[in-house]
């Protein structure tokens, strides 16, 4: 924090809160909405001070669930074909037009074949209620935040 404070000027230095370790680098929060406003003009700033870095502002996901979505499909010449995450992926792009920003197997049941995915929250509504994949109609079920 002391560091990024040496390089920011003074008033966007005190729109800094705080800044937290994710998984995917660092976030660093803001004070307030002038504070969010202020770090966004400077984002090239940021970018340049944290070699490597993107900043970006953070992203409201909707999760979705597809519960028993198939795991395999009967090829033509009648062999049956494991569906792996791409190919639902792909599968499902092709169908929606969307491109969910998670799609994987959920792994607290590996078995169910259910499929998650993560869109941001402003296309969530446009997300289908049902989706073809692989010859069997499945369901898409919003999970509650």
């Amino acid at each position: 924090m002391d560091i990024l404070r040496k390089h920011l000027d003074k008033t966007c230095s005190t729109a800094v809160k705080e800044i937290q370790q994710v998984p995917s680098s660092l976030a660093i929060w803001p004070r307030d909405g002038l504070g969010l406003h202020l770090l966004t003009e400077r984002k090239e700033a940021l970018e340049s001070f944290i070699q490597g870095a993107k900043a970006e502002v953070e992203q409201n996901w909707a999760i979705f669930a597809l519960p028993n979505a198939p795991q395999e499909y009967t090829s033509y010449d009648r062999t049956q074909v494991p569906i792996t995450e791409h190919m639902a992926l792909e599968e499902f792009k092709l169908q929606t037009g969307l491109s969910p920003l998670k799609f994987y197997q959920s792994s607290k049941n590996p078995l169910s074949g259910t499929l998650i995915m993560a869109v941001p929250e402003n296309q969530a509504q446009i997300v289908p209620k049902w989706v073809h994949l692989y010859g069997k109609n499945v369901q898409i079920k919003r999970k509650p935040f």
